[in-house]
């Protein structure tokens, strides 16, 4: 088998992501093939792929042009005949394909029209026709309304034969010779086929649908100990309804997963996150149950948190990117973790005046802990694109008895990075992770 690859999915140079499209050539010149009246009376593998006559008697001809030979011949109107093969080629669910053949065609005398190449997909592969006398081209049911290509006396390749997302997998690509849809020919014609192409195309990410969520295993800790890695490239918007933390952005590229919660409360966190189009990081996600409501939706944060999970229950988890725009796609990896009884779920953020915003840390803890007994700790960390803007950034308090904190601000171009953890007062100990801001906050907020 002769394959090429054209290029890489998900391949990641600075921050561009290209999509998939794997090349596989099928070649007869230059090969020993069988000399029989009918050549692939027999299974004949040709390049990997097995080949199978369906209709007449496919011949192959060898030096120096080295060719399959199909012969059709009209003889009335609605009386086509003709000589078809058919090649056992994996077609996916999801592909999209284009194929080509380098081909030729010849007539007997120059007032006919020349024939046409003929080309169809199959859901399940046809008949192997297994007859070894040299019949010629055959009445048939070689209808397609799929792929014609008029041929010429000398060889070239056809126009692409392009499919849309294929709906199911296919199990093969069928070949024919077809005499052109004009005067009754009598004369017997050929289609001569050298080499096929076939392309196939990533159509759709595997779990662009809730149906085909890709499966997460939940860590026993907070720490993440089975990572998933994920991209909105070639995600198509679901019909599920948008939920209400969408933001004006929409959701035009979500993909799915789903877990199995081994615990009332989990986790799901990405990391690495990479936005193509946009150069930020901004992220999006929703937690529902197997009947999917949603229980938990966050819009700028890489972790959201849902203590109302139910042991054994499947969950499934909506991530798609902040930003509109097929242009934005996102990069990421994902996992699901099991925080202890403390921890920070999400930032909300209101825009206070031109120059503070208020921040709230929405939060689940222990019930045997008074909430008189916990404070929340509160810093600001450098952005990743200017390292000196701290300075125009200020806090209400770096610690407060209550789960909110105001946001100062004096410049309006600049970003912050934000964190928080919960304190217990009693003990002067942490019992939380720290919780970051997933995306730069930026002055003045306009959320």
């Amino acid at each position: 088998m002769k394959q090429y690859i054209i290029s890489i999915a998900m391949l990641l140079f600075a921050t561009c992501i290209y999509a998939q499209t794997t090349t596989y050539q099928i070649d007869y010149t230059y090969k020993t093939i069988n000399t029989n009246c009918n050549v692939f009376s027999t299974n004949t593998t040709i390049d990997n792929y097995i080949h199978q006559t369906t209709i007449g008697s496919p011949k192959f001809v060898g030096a120096p042009s080295y060719y399959i030979e199909l012969q059709c011949k009209k003889k009335g109107v609605n009386n086509d005949l003709g000589t078809e093969y058919q090649i056992l080629f994996p077609f996916k669910k999801g592909y999209k394909y284009k194929i080509m053949c380098y081909f030729s065609g010849s007539i007997t005398n120059q007032n006919e029209f020349y024939p046409q190449l003929a080309m169809t997909l199959h859901k399940t592969k046809k008949a192997h026709s297994t007859l070894t006398a040299c019949s010629g081209p055959k009445t048939s049911s070689l209808i397609y309304n799929t792929y014609f290509a008029g041929s010429n006396p000398g060889f070239g390749w056809s126009p692409s034969f392009e499919t849309s997302a294929l709906d199911a997998n296919y199990e093969s690509l069928s070949v024919g010779a077809l005499p052109w849809n004009g005067p009754t020919i009598t004369n017997t014609q050929t289609i001569k086929v050298q080499k096929i192409l076939i392309s196939e195309i990533l159509a759709s990410v595997a779990n662009d649908n809730y149906t085909e969520a890709i499966t997460l295993t939940p860590s026993s800790t907070s720490a993440c100990t089975q990572t998933v890695s994920g991209t909105t490239l070639l995600a198509t918007q679901s019909p599920q309804a948008a939920p209400p933390c969408t933001g004006s952005a929409g959701i035009d590229d979500d993909v799915w997963y789903k877990f199995t919660a081994t615990g009332n409360i989990h986790s799901v966190n990405l990391s690495n996150v990479i936005l193509d189009g946009y150069g930020g990081t901004f992220a999006a996600m929703a937690i529902y149950n197997s009947n999917l409501q949603l229980i938990e939706c966050s819009y700028i944060d890489h972790s959201i948190t849902s203590n109302q999970l139910v042991i054994g229950q499947t969950y499934y988890v909506r991530v798609w990117t902040g930003q509109a725009g097929a242009n934005k796609n996102m990069s990421f990896n994902i996992c699901v973790s099991t925080p202890g009884p403390n921890v920070i779920k999400s930032l909300t953020i209101t825009n206070n005046s031109m120059q503070s915003d208020l921040i709230t840390a929405n939060f689940i803890k222990d019930a045997s802990i008074p909430s008189s007994d916990i404070s929340f700790v509160w810093e600001l960390v450098h952005d990743r694109y200017n390292s000196n803007t701290l300075h125009e950034f200020s806090l209400s308090s770096s610690e407060t008895l209550t789960n909110q904190v105001t946001l100062h601000y004096q410049a309006t171009e600049v970003y912050v990075n934000l964190r928080v953890r919960m304190k217990r007062i009693s003990t002067n100990s942490y019992i939380s992770d720290w919780y970051n801001t997933s995306e730069e906050i930026a002055a003045p907020l306009n959320w």
